[in-house]
Protein backbone atom coordinates (compact mmCIF):
# COMPACT_ATOMS: atom_id res chain seq x y z
CA UNK A 1 0.00 0.00 0.00
CA UNK A 2 1.77 3.20 -1.19
CA UNK A 3 1.08 5.31 1.88
CA UNK A 4 3.73 7.24 3.80
CA UNK A 5 3.57 9.51 6.83
CA UNK A 6 5.63 12.71 7.03
CA UNK A 7 5.57 16.05 8.89
CA UNK A 8 3.39 18.70 7.27
CA UNK A 9 5.05 21.61 5.51
CA UNK A 10 3.71 25.13 5.13
CA UNK A 11 2.69 24.38 1.56
CA UNK A 12 0.36 21.57 2.69
CA UNK A 13 -2.15 23.63 4.63
CA UNK A 14 -4.47 24.69 1.84
CA UNK A 15 -4.85 21.01 1.00
CA UNK A 16 -5.51 20.26 4.67
CA UNK A 17 -8.25 22.89 4.63
CA UNK A 18 -9.90 21.12 1.71
CA UNK A 19 -9.65 17.71 3.39
CA UNK A 20 -11.11 18.95 6.68
CA UNK A 21 -14.06 20.48 4.81
CA UNK A 22 -14.71 17.21 2.94
CA UNK A 23 -14.29 15.10 6.08
CA UNK A 24 -16.80 17.00 8.24
CA UNK A 25 -19.71 17.92 5.95
CA UNK A 26 -22.22 18.26 8.80
CA UNK A 27 -20.15 20.87 10.64
CA UNK A 28 -19.29 22.52 7.33
CA UNK A 29 -22.94 23.05 6.45
CA UNK A 30 -23.65 24.59 9.85
CA UNK A 31 -20.60 26.83 10.10
CA UNK A 32 -20.94 28.05 6.51
CA UNK A 33 -24.71 27.92 5.90
CA UNK A 34 -26.22 28.37 2.48
CA UNK A 35 -27.93 31.66 3.28
CA UNK A 36 -24.56 33.26 4.13
CA UNK A 37 -22.94 31.85 1.00
CA UNK A 38 -25.45 33.38 -1.37
CA UNK A 39 -23.71 35.57 -3.89
CA UNK A 40 -20.34 33.98 -3.08
CA UNK A 41 -19.05 30.45 -3.59
CA UNK A 42 -21.42 27.50 -3.61
CA UNK A 43 -21.63 25.21 -0.54
CA UNK A 44 -19.89 22.42 -2.44
CA UNK A 45 -17.10 24.55 -3.89
CA UNK A 46 -13.71 23.43 -2.57
CA UNK A 47 -11.53 25.55 -4.82
CA UNK A 48 -8.61 27.63 -3.59
CA UNK A 49 -10.97 30.62 -3.39
CA UNK A 50 -13.47 29.00 -1.06
CA UNK A 51 -13.86 30.96 2.20
CA UNK A 52 -14.20 27.87 4.33
CA UNK A 53 -11.13 26.13 2.93
CA UNK A 54 -9.00 29.24 3.43
CA UNK A 55 -10.34 29.82 6.95
CA UNK A 56 -9.67 26.24 7.98
CA UNK A 57 -6.21 26.31 6.42
CA UNK A 58 -5.31 29.61 8.12
CA UNK A 59 -6.32 28.32 11.55
CA UNK A 60 -4.28 25.16 11.20
CA UNK A 61 -1.30 27.04 9.79
CA UNK A 62 -1.35 29.50 12.70
CA UNK A 63 -1.37 26.66 15.18
CA UNK A 64 1.51 24.99 13.31
CA UNK A 65 3.59 28.16 13.39
CA UNK A 66 2.96 28.56 17.13
CA UNK A 67 4.05 25.07 18.09
CA UNK A 68 1.29 22.59 17.20
CA UNK A 69 2.84 20.05 14.82
CA UNK A 70 0.87 18.45 12.01
CA UNK A 71 1.53 15.23 10.14
CA UNK A 72 0.19 14.08 6.81
CA UNK A 73 -0.22 10.74 5.12
CA UNK A 74 0.55 10.84 1.42
CA UNK A 75 -0.20 8.40 -1.35
CA UNK A 76 3.13 8.32 -3.17
CA UNK A 77 1.60 6.79 -6.29
CA UNK A 78 -0.49 9.93 -6.77
CA UNK A 79 -3.62 7.86 -6.23
CA UNK A 80 -3.33 6.41 -9.73
CA UNK A 81 -2.21 2.92 -8.78
CA UNK A 82 0.76 3.31 -11.12
CA UNK A 83 3.94 2.61 -9.11
CA UNK A 84 6.01 4.59 -11.61
CA UNK A 85 4.07 7.76 -10.72
CA UNK A 86 5.77 9.17 -7.61
CA UNK A 87 3.62 12.27 -7.25
CA UNK A 88 2.47 12.79 -3.66
CA UNK A 89 -1.22 13.17 -2.90
CA UNK A 90 -2.09 14.13 0.67
CA UNK A 91 -4.94 11.87 1.82
CA UNK A 92 -5.19 12.65 5.53
CA UNK A 93 -3.67 14.59 8.39
CA UNK A 94 -3.52 15.02 12.15
CA UNK A 95 -2.62 18.12 14.13
CA UNK A 96 -1.54 17.91 17.75
CA UNK A 97 -1.22 20.34 20.62
CA UNK A 98 1.85 19.33 22.58
CA UNK A 99 2.06 19.44 26.38
CA UNK A 100 2.65 22.95 27.69
CA UNK A 101 1.53 24.66 24.45
CA UNK A 102 -1.54 26.91 24.67
CA UNK A 103 -4.02 27.02 21.82
CA UNK A 104 -3.83 30.50 20.25
CA UNK A 105 -7.26 30.18 18.64
CA UNK A 106 -9.62 30.40 21.60
CA UNK A 107 -11.42 33.69 21.10
CA UNK A 108 -14.33 33.85 18.61
CA UNK A 109 -13.02 31.31 16.18
CA UNK A 110 -9.42 32.35 16.19
CA UNK A 111 -8.86 36.11 16.44
CA UNK A 112 -6.82 37.82 15.05
CA UNK A 113 -7.95 35.83 12.01
CA UNK A 114 -10.35 37.59 9.67
CA UNK A 115 -13.65 35.77 10.05
CA UNK A 116 -15.32 35.38 6.63
CA UNK A 117 -18.74 36.89 6.12
CA UNK A 118 -19.89 33.42 5.06
CA UNK A 119 -19.05 32.00 8.50
CA UNK A 120 -21.78 31.86 11.18
CA UNK A 121 -19.84 33.88 13.72
CA UNK A 122 -22.25 33.31 16.59
CA UNK A 123 -22.04 29.57 16.10
CA UNK A 124 -18.24 29.48 16.00
CA UNK A 125 -18.09 31.70 19.09
CA UNK A 126 -20.39 29.28 20.92
CA UNK A 127 -18.27 26.35 19.74
CA UNK A 128 -15.03 27.93 20.96
CA UNK A 129 -16.62 28.52 24.36
CA UNK A 130 -18.43 25.21 24.80
CA UNK A 131 -15.82 22.77 23.55
CA UNK A 132 -13.12 23.62 26.14
CA UNK A 133 -15.76 23.74 28.87
CA UNK A 134 -17.14 20.30 28.04
CA UNK A 135 -13.66 18.83 27.69
CA UNK A 136 -12.62 20.29 31.04
CA UNK A 137 -15.59 18.63 32.76
CA UNK A 138 -14.92 15.31 31.09
CA UNK A 139 -11.21 15.42 31.93
CA UNK A 140 -11.61 16.24 35.61
CA UNK A 141 -8.78 14.60 37.53
CA UNK A 142 -6.36 14.73 34.60
CA UNK A 143 -3.57 17.28 34.18
CA UNK A 144 -4.46 18.13 30.59
CA UNK A 145 -1.71 20.76 30.36
CA UNK A 146 0.76 17.87 30.56
CA UNK A 147 -1.00 15.78 27.90
CA UNK A 148 -1.00 15.59 24.12
CA UNK A 149 -4.27 16.88 22.65
CA UNK A 150 -5.45 15.82 19.20
CA UNK A 151 -6.78 19.02 17.66
CA UNK A 152 -7.99 17.34 14.48
CA UNK A 153 -7.64 14.14 12.54
CA UNK A 154 -9.22 14.03 9.08
CA UNK A 155 -9.07 11.63 6.14
CA UNK A 156 -10.20 12.49 2.63
CA UNK A 157 -13.48 10.54 2.17
CA UNK A 158 -12.21 9.10 -1.11
CA UNK A 159 -9.27 7.51 0.75
CA UNK A 160 -11.01 6.18 3.85
CA UNK A 161 -10.74 2.54 4.92
CA UNK A 162 -7.12 2.38 3.78
CA UNK A 163 -5.60 2.64 7.27
CA UNK A 164 -4.80 6.36 6.99
CA UNK A 165 -6.45 7.28 10.29
CA UNK A 166 -4.70 4.40 12.03
CA UNK A 167 -1.30 5.57 10.79
CA UNK A 168 -1.90 9.12 12.01
CA UNK A 169 -3.29 8.15 15.41
CA UNK A 170 -0.68 5.47 16.07
CA UNK A 171 2.12 7.92 15.31
CA UNK A 172 0.79 10.42 17.85
CA UNK A 173 0.13 7.83 20.54
CA UNK A 174 3.58 6.30 20.09
CA UNK A 175 5.25 9.69 20.41
CA UNK A 176 3.28 10.57 23.53
CA UNK A 177 3.93 7.18 25.09
CA UNK A 178 7.68 7.48 24.42
CA UNK A 179 7.61 10.71 26.46
CA UNK A 180 5.49 9.19 29.22
CA UNK A 181 2.51 11.38 28.30
CA UNK A 182 -1.20 10.72 27.99
CA UNK A 183 -3.41 11.69 25.03
CA UNK A 184 -6.91 13.13 24.90
CA UNK A 185 -9.33 14.27 22.21
CA UNK A 186 -12.95 14.83 21.31
CA UNK A 187 -14.36 12.36 18.79
CA UNK A 188 -17.34 12.35 16.47
CA UNK A 189 -19.47 9.20 16.19
CA UNK A 190 -17.61 8.34 12.97
CA UNK A 191 -14.20 8.60 14.62
CA UNK A 192 -15.04 6.93 17.93
CA UNK A 193 -14.49 3.31 16.74
CA UNK A 194 -10.96 4.17 15.58
CA UNK A 195 -10.03 5.59 18.97
CA UNK A 196 -11.61 2.71 20.89
CA UNK A 197 -9.65 0.26 18.74
CA UNK A 198 -6.42 1.93 19.87
CA UNK A 199 -7.14 1.53 23.57
CA UNK A 200 -8.72 4.90 24.29
CA UNK A 201 -11.54 5.17 26.82
CA UNK A 202 -14.46 7.55 26.94
CA UNK A 203 -14.54 10.05 29.80
CA UNK A 204 -17.50 12.20 28.74
CA UNK A 205 -20.19 12.86 26.14
CA UNK A 206 -21.95 16.02 25.02
CA UNK A 207 -24.09 17.29 22.16
CA UNK A 208 -22.55 19.62 19.57
CA UNK A 209 -23.99 20.58 16.19
CA UNK A 210 -26.87 18.23 16.93
CA UNK A 211 -24.69 15.13 17.24
CA UNK A 212 -22.99 13.37 20.13
CA UNK A 213 -19.32 14.09 20.77
CA UNK A 214 -17.11 11.93 22.95
CA UNK A 215 -14.18 13.04 25.07
CA UNK A 216 -11.62 10.23 25.10
CA UNK A 217 -8.27 9.57 26.71
CA UNK A 218 -5.34 7.25 26.12
CA UNK A 219 -3.53 6.35 29.30
CA UNK A 220 -1.03 3.53 28.85
CA UNK A 221 -1.14 2.76 32.56
CA UNK A 222 -4.90 2.07 32.33
CA UNK A 223 -5.11 0.51 28.86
Amino acid sequence: MPLQLRPATEGDFLTLGRISKRAFPHASGLLFPTHLRQGTSSPTNISDDDDEVRWRAARMLSRWKLGSPAYVVVDVSGGSGDPSNKEEVVVGFAQWQEPGVKDPLKARGGAPHLLPATLDQDLIADLMERLPSEEKKAMEGYETADMYYLLMLAVDPSHQRRGVGKMLLRHGIDQATAEGKKVYLTATPEGKPLYLSHGMKQTGEFDLFGISNYVMVYDKECS
